[in-house]
């Protein structure tokens, strides 16, 4: 049985899991559709990455906040320690994946406006990389899987997506 502080902690740590798994989802779902503008030439979706980069934001606000208030409130050393620390770090990583779908968006409607279209096949390639690096990355710290983590490491490994 656990202690109420137990219980306490294990509610933050699920809460800033959660959260980190939202803004993930939110982060690649961004990615891809600016990717699909880009290769469709579509300025509503790309509009839409762009209106869309705000939630990221506040969810990037709201994971600062679970952040301080787990640090403060439980005090944590070693692994939750490391947790909050790393939920930090992923935090500024997921929001800046947001600006750069957002910056992809906003070049898809500048570059919709050249005639003829260059091919964006090597661009396209490497975001499909990057996207299955994020999702894996995601996964892997939601799922605690240390085998997937490791995986993905070696992913990125090959300078490919840097």
């Amino acid at each position: 049985m656990q202690s109420r502080f137990e219980e306490s902690l294990q509610q933050d740590t699920d809460q800033i899991r959660g959260v980190v798994v939202r803004m993930g989802g939110l982060a690649e779902d961004a990615l891809r559709t600016a990717v699909q503008a880009l290769q469709r030439q579509d300025r509503h979706l790309a509009e839409t990455v762009i209106l869309k980069d705000r939630y990221i934001d506040e969810l990037e606000n709201e994971l600062d906040w679970l952040c301080l208030r787990f640090l403060v409130k439980h005090q944590p050393v070693a692994g939750h320690l490391r947790l909050a620390y790393s939920v930090i770090k992923i935090n500024n990583q997921l929001e800046r994946t947001g600006d750069y779908a957002e910056s992809i968006a906003r070049q898809v409607l500048v570059l919709s406006e050249i005639e003829p279209q260059p091919s964006y096949e090597p661009l396209i390639e490497i975001a499909e990389l990057a996207m299955k690096i994020l999702h894996n990355a995601v996964q892997a710290f939601a799922d605690n899987d240390t085998e997937l983590a490791v995986q993905t490491r070696a992913m990125e490994k090959d300078r490919v997506v840097d």
